[in-house]
């Protein structure tokens, strides 16, 4: 039987599709029991020649033989000894066309069979690469690509999530560098998954992290860090990840306070801002088709949940005061400054401050002789010298009234 098993691998190696097929079949299908045959050094050399035959039944079109080849190589995994780190590290390079192929190049990744051929083969690969533990990055790159598939099924995307998940486990920059790739690529493509992939990079935040804090700063590290562009869905998951993950127990630390202004407060007076020149446009009946409405729920959510902790809300009107003040917004991105606010004009600049502020007056986020109340009587002169024609704005008018006079 062992010599046997020695011929049909050699036969396996030099034969087409249809002999190959034929062997999975009565090697693997048949009866487990000759699996008992197998050396070990058997086993491997097998784990080894099936992802090829994958991929080349991909590219024949025939489905089933990549089936036979997925549950055959989940048998040999099942009935192996461990791999070591080597051959676990090989076996993934060679799982990489299965999966899919980044190039690098825009809408130009080489897919392999796993999103197109349906629950049982990719059951079947999922349940291998909880063989695989840990993954590489490059498979990890090639899975990310995979969850956000526009044809995967909601429930398999989920599976593989928690098969990446689980195989960094002991990798959190890993991880963490994973959750902001799927965050990053799922809002620039507009996918429909965005909202799933933010709801699982929170989940996955409350819970696989000893450090919530740290985890949490440092994936806004990596989402900022990786931002080509100013961009309103991103920087609204950002913020909904920071709302969610964060309770209100953590903002009695001033280290997680400070690290929490610093990293949200920037993106939250972004949205504001970007929300205030629409509603500066809508009341002068100058709306721009096409435009988006920008979210406020999670902006407004921290800021409720930090009312008790002033130094929030007094960062966030630094950071407008810097807006009215230069005339932009930046964040630090690869020790350079990302430009999310270009120059606007100073007009301009006053009604969308005056906006902002009023609504947060009329959430009493701001009171007379409270926090950050002497920075804006600060803001509102320099709004004013900017621009004399902003006392007739019926808010400024409303802010100035409250809090200068």
């Amino acid at each position: 039987r062992a010599l046997l098993i020695g011929d049909l691998y050699t036969i396996f190696e030099s034969s087409d599709l249809n002999v190959r097929k034929v062997i999975i079949q009565t090697t693997f299908q048949q009866d487990t029991g000759v699996l008992e045959y197998f050396r070990e050094e058997d086993k491997v050399k097998w784990l080894f020649l099936i992802p090829k035959m994958i991929w080349d039944s991909f590219k024949a079109k025939e489905t089933d033989v990549c089936l036979l080849g997925a549950e055959a190589l989940l048998k040999l995994l099942q009935f192996s000894k461990p791999l070591d780190s080597a051959q676990k590290e090989s076996l993934q390079l060679q799982l990489l066309p299965a999966f899919a192929i980044p190039t690098g190049k825009a809408n130009a990744t080489i897919w392999g069979p796993f999103p197109s051929l349906g629950e049982r083969f990719q059951s079947c690969m999922i349940s291998v690469l909880h063989y695989m533990d840990p993954l590489s990055e490059k498979l990890v790159k090639s899975l990310t690509l995979c969850a956000l598939h526009p044809r995967l099924d909601e429930g398999i995307r989920l599976k593989v999530l928690y098969a990446v998940v689980f195989g960094v486990r002991r990798d959190p920059s890993l991880q963490l560098s994973f959750l902001s790739s799927l965050i990053l690529k799922s809002c620039q493509d507009k996918s429909e998954r965005a909202s799933t992939i933010t709801a699982y990079a929170c989940m996955a935040l409350k819970t696989s992290f000893s450090d919530r804090g740290g985890a949490l700063f440092l994936l806004g590290n990596f989402v900022v860090s990786n931002l080509s562009a100013a961009s309103c869905p991103m920087l609204e998951s950002l913020v909904r990840i920071f709302n969610e993950v964060a309770s209100g127990s953590d903002f009695e630390s001033p280290d997680f306070l400070r690290g929490f202004a610093d990293a949200v407060c920037v993106p939250m007076a972004y949205l504001f801002v970007k929300w205030a020149e629409a509603e500066v446009r809508e009341e002068n009946s100058k709306e721009e088709e096409g435009e988006e409405a920008v979210c406020l729920e999670n902006v407004w959510a921290i800021l409720r949940k930090s009312a008790a902790h002033p130094s929030i809300v007094s960062s966030l009107l630094s950071r407008l005061g810097t807006y009215v003040k230069e005339g932009g917004l930046s964040l630090p991105n690869n020790n350079a400054q990302l430009q999310l606010v270009g120059k606007s004009d100073k007009a301009m600049r006053g009604y969308i401050f005056s906006s902002i502020v009023y609504e947060m007056v009329k959430e009493n986020l701001i009171v007379r002789g409270g926090a950050g109340a002497e920075s804006l009587k600060a803001c509102l002169q320099i709004v004013e010298s900017l621009n004399p024609k902003v006392s007739s704005y019926a808010k400024f008018t409303y802010i100035k009234e409250s809090f200068l006079l």
